[in-house]
């Protein structure tokens, strides 16, 4: 009798419906939609592109055949000059923004957890956070000369303040209610920090760092282009004075490829760190 009546019980135990996906039409729409999409999108924009160049609407100089870009591509990168000219830029972005990372996030924390440190260092912070950059750069030069030490540094000071503004900012919004439980269960400041704050800001850090992607790339090019004799800045300066638009829009669709998927990459970043503000967006 016992074994019957657990054998029915058991039976009544509701198992796991499995999760429908949908087939068919339906199903290729909902997994490859989005990517046949933009893949169409960008060859009409390309073709309209190619018809308005050909018709001579505008000067070549002004808007050359994608044609003629493509062409001018392919050659850059057989010759060998498009890749030196990328991997110096993405050196020094990349040395440059990792530093920024390193420094910036755990000054913009310590900003944020004590009073102290937020009066006395704060108002420099956001002093050279308003002054620009590129001011910056010819003393920049003198001090480290033409070399990559101060593209490196330029590139550093272009990320560093965004990123320690947005973690600061991040830690200051942290619910106290959280920070009061915390305390009624016996946590300590450090224990609170590591539990509770720091969790709490990472979406903050990842938008931080975000823009501080973003700012980098263009202090990178913009650096190459006032004081360098590599790099995509270089390439550019030299089309403008070779009149070569072609190799001009060559770059500037390179640039756009780049910062599309750096910036794209941070958003998979942001959504897996913090996936209830992508479901929480109106």
């Amino acid at each position: 009798m016992a074994t019957t009546f657990e054998v029915a019980a058991v039976q009544d135990i509701p198992t796991r419906r499995p999760i429908e996906r949908p087939i068919g039409w339906d199903g290729f729409k909902a997994r490859y939609g989005i990517l046949v999409i933009t893949i169409i999108n960008f060859a009409l924009f390309f073709t309209l592109w190619e018809i308005v160049a050909q018709m001579g609407i505008f000067s070549k100089l002004l808007l050359p055949p994608i044609s003629g870009v493509y062409a001018e591509t392919i050659k850059l990168a057989a010759n060998g000059e498009l890749w030196k000219h990328i991997s110096f830029s993405a050196t020094n972005f990349t040395v440059g923004f990792l530093i920024a990372t390193v420094a910036g996030v755990p000054l913009g924390l310590l900003l944020g957890a004590s009073r102290k440190l937020d009066i006395l260092v704060g108002p420099y912070v956001w002093a050279l956070f308003s002054t620009p950059r590129e001011a910056l750069l010819p003393l920049i030069t003198v001090a480290l000369g033409f070399g990559m030490a101060s593209k490196v540094f330029l590139i550093f000071l272009g990320a560093f303040f965004v990123i320690v503004i947005n973690t600061w900012a991040g830690v200051k919004t942290v619910e106290q209610s959280l920070i009061h439980a915390g305390k009624v269960f016996g946590a300590n400041r450090i224990t609170i920090f590591s539990k509770i704050v720091v969790p709490y800001t990472l979406p903050f850090i990842v938008v931080g760092l975000r823009l501080g992607v973003t700012r980098a790339l263009v202090v990178t090019i913009i650096a190459e282009m006032i004081a360098s004799s590599r790099g995509m800045g270089y390439v550019i300066m030299r089309a403008v004075d070779e009149f070569n638009s072609a190799k001009l829009f060559s770059m500037i669709l390179i640039l756009v490829i780049v910062s599309m998927t750096l910036v794209t990459g941070m958003r998979r970043l942001e959504a897996w760190v913090a996936p209830w503000r992508e479901k929480s967006s109106v």
